[in-house]
């Protein structure tokens, strides 16, 4: 699970959320460490049991993740193991064996962003449209990206953050 882990009541109403391309990143991530943590037992992680802590659970004001991220600007997760509050020692073990395998696959997650110096290549993708004089647009990206634009060919500006997964694209129009 990945921030915002907080929300405010009455009105769950939770803290910013990751731009688009920041909880694609937190997606894909997420499936790898999924695959990790399958690979000890092969049992099932539903992604219903993945996402946002506020949106799966509830307002977990203060988690360590919620700092790492609105604080530092660092993808951080949060791990809930497990069925029971006791499981028995065999049960526990495999689940403990679960929790490490996700947590190897975090560390080479991180290690694969660090070591990723390689800007992301984006594509405008131009089709005729059924409406006269109009054209469909779709921009193509080879990673999860934000994509900011004109139609006047001038550099687009940009919303920073401290991620360096940003494409821009400059489109003129047709």
């Amino acid at each position: 699970m990945w921030s915002p882990g907080s929300y405010r009541v009455p009105g769950r109403i939770p803290a910013p959320r990751p731009t688009l391309a920041d909880e694609s990143y937190f997606w894909g991530a997420s499936a790898r460490i999924l695959t990790a943590i399958k690979r000890h037992r092969n049992m099932a992680v539903t992604p219903a049991r993945t996402g946002p802590i506020s949106d799966l659970l509830y307002s977990a004001a203060g988690n360590s993740g919620d700092m790492l991220w609105y604080k530092y600007g660092i993808y951080a997760w949060n791990f809930e193991v497990g069925t029971s509050f006791q499981p028995d020692w065999d049960e526990a073990h495999s689940e403990t064996m679960e929790f490490s395998n996700g947590l190897v696959e975090l560390m080479r997650v991180a290690h694969d962003f660090a070591t990723d110096h390689q800007r992301p290549e984006s594509e405008l993708i131009v089709s005729p449209s059924s409406a006269p004089g109009m054209v469909s647009v779709k921009f193509g990206v080879s990673e999860a990206a934000a994509v900011f634009y004109t139609l006047d060919r001038s550099t687009p500006p940009t919303r920073r953050r401290s991620t360096p997964r940003r494409v821009s694209v400059r489109a003129a129009r047709p």
